[in-house]
């Protein structure tokens, strides 16, 4: 290992290492802290936001000490790099054990540490069924979040143009930013073609992938939609359908209930769908009915919103100007939800 400088930022696209130990190839596995190399260890500065540091409880000012046994920080004159270690000494799945003192008590813990892949790789095949491409139609393939669909996953749209195409399987893969992925989240992967700029084939039922369990290879069914090619009119397909699980499950997390057909045909029947489902948590959060469940209270509603829009549980000092906020607004919880998703669009 080499002499770096005192501070590191353990957060930066690294994917360097010395490529030995048992993590094989993969060198970019991530903790998601920022921190000061001293002579006891690497003292944490700054915690990423759903990263395996932050679900590990990690706070500005603990220490990690060692890295499956190996000090991590400055030893003699020489800098052992925390970044190395952690890529140095995970297994194929990206455990490693780190030994940490927390700064609240002293305490020094061995912990069993999940690292997050850098690389946030999804990855499959798409299948094509039915019907005929135009050629040079454009592929893109896209990671949606059920839960919260106004918050965009960084890198997670890939489009790709096809000069010539046999139907059968196009091998597909899609480099996301998984500091945009949070484990509470659920993620459906969608892929579409389109054509003369309009869609020809859709994603029949878009799989639920990364979090809770779900997979990061998936195989995705393309079926043609309604189009007009060469005088051939292809099989009808509605994409609304590919819908109605967000809804529900929308419904579920904000209201605590299923919607009824009233209300989901009221969807269907939106003009712009596809805009109305990215704002489908703020106009549940925005009504009475949420507001109830949070027991009337404006504290509560406010934390609670800002929680789901920002992805974070709010300080202090943030609910004070949030709440300020919300009295300047007259108490418009639709004003306060459209300011909190452009905070969190900065």
């Amino acid at each position: 290992m080499s002499p770096t400088s005192s501070s590191a930022d353990w957060d930066r696209n690294w994917n360097g290492g010395i490529g030995i130990g048992n993590s094989g190839a993969n060198t970019g596995w991530r903790l998601g802290v920022t921190g000061d190399n001293t002579d006891t260890g690497v003292v944490v500065r700054q915690v990423t936001a759903n990263s395996p540091a932050a679900r590990l409880g990690l706070s500005p000012g603990d220490v990690i000490v060692s890295v499956d046994g190996d000090q991590v920080g400055r030893v003699g004159n020489k800098i052992y790099d925390l970044a190395e270690e952690l890529n140095h000494h995970a297994d194929s799945s990206g455990r490693v054990l780190m030994l940490v003192q927390y700064r609240r008590n002293s305490q020094l813990r061995a912990l069993n540490v999940q690292l997050d892949d850098q690389r946030g790789g999804l990855s499959g095949t798409l299948l094509v069924r039915g019907g005929s491409l135009p050629q040079n139609s454009v592929v893109t393939v896209r990671l949606e979040n059920v839960s919260r669909p106004y918050q965009a996953v960084r890198n997670g749209q890939y489009s790709f143009r096809l000069s010539s195409f046999n139907l059968g399987e196009i091998p597909f893969s899609l480099n996301y930013d998984p500091n945009y992925i949070s484990p509470n989240d659920s993620y459906r992967l969608r892929a579409y073609v389109t054509s003369g700029g309009r869609t020809v084939y859709d994603t029949a039922q878009p799989p639920f992938v990364l979090t809770q369990g779900y997979p990061n290879s998936v195989r995705l069914e393309l079926r043609p939609t309604s189009y007009s090619s060469g005088g051939v009119v292809a099989a009808g397909y509605n994409p609304v359908d590919s819908y109605s699980g967000q809804i529900e499950n929308a419904y579920r997390r904000y209201l605590g209930r299923m919607p009824t057909s009233v209300e989901l045909a009221a969807w269907y029947q939106t003009p712009d769908l596809q805009y109305r489902m990215q704002r489908l948590p703020l106009e549940l959060m925005g009504t009475q009915e949420f507001f109830d469940r949070m027991g009337a209270n404006d504290f509560a509603w406010v934390q609670r919103a800002f929680t789901e829009v920002i992805g974070k549980t709010p300080s202090s000092v943030e609910m004070d100007l949030w709440m300020r906020r919300f009295a300047e607004l007259r108490y418009s919880r639709t004003e306060l939800l459209n300011q909190l998703q452009m905070q969190a669009r900065r």
